[in-house]
């Protein structure tokens, strides 16, 4: 029985021991507010929230650009068309028939792309590439006068450093 407890304890001990990501983002966060604050002295912890896993955005794939390149070239001559058809002096009246009966197709395929799109983004699995937080501070700014500061902070998947920092502070 008393081996049982030893162990219990030493598993337990050890368990206590390893620091959460959530301990592991701030320690980093923290590091990094030693440096660019005005009054480390005054640095008052407020907030953070749960880490939050993010994942690679299917616009910024290869396919998702392409989409995106197709909507901008229909959407681009259907702008073209739309303003130019009150013109027949300059482009001729068979012209301007011809962009008048365009803009109905290029509307059905520009919608017919965007369909295609939002389907592939549905089937779309991101790639897990980090985490993110946002953290809430108090402290001196270089006035003396107390601030809050807010920021997003992303990390790397090992949360070993910060990747990007979006401040929500004006």
């Amino acid at each position: 029985m008393k081996k049982i407890i030893l162990m219990a304890c030493a598993i337990l001990s050890l368990c206590s021991c390893s620091q959460t990501n959530e301990e592991k983002a701030k320690a980093i966060i923290e590091e990094n507010l030693q440096k660019t604050m005005k009054d480390w002295s005054s640095y008052e912890f407020v907030e953070m929230t749960p880490l939050d896993s993010i994942f690679t955005l299917f616009v910024d794939t290869k396919e998702g650009k392409e989409y995106n390149h197709k909507r901008d070239s229909i959407m681009k001559i259907r702008a073209e068309y739309d303003s130019n058809i009150d013109f027949p002096d300059i482009y001729g009246n068979k012209r301007v028939k011809e962009m008048r009966d365009s803009l109905p197709i290029l509307k059905q395929m520009e919608d017919d792309i965007m369909k295609e799109a939002v389907l592939a983004e549905k089937a779309y699995k991101g790639e897990f590439i980090g985490y993110r937080t946002k953290f809430t501070y108090r402290g001196n700014n270089s006035y003396g006068a107390k601030i809050i500061g807010k920021s997003w902070y992303f990390f790397d998947k090992d949360i070993t450093k910060i990747t990007d920092e979006i401040s929500l502070t004006k």
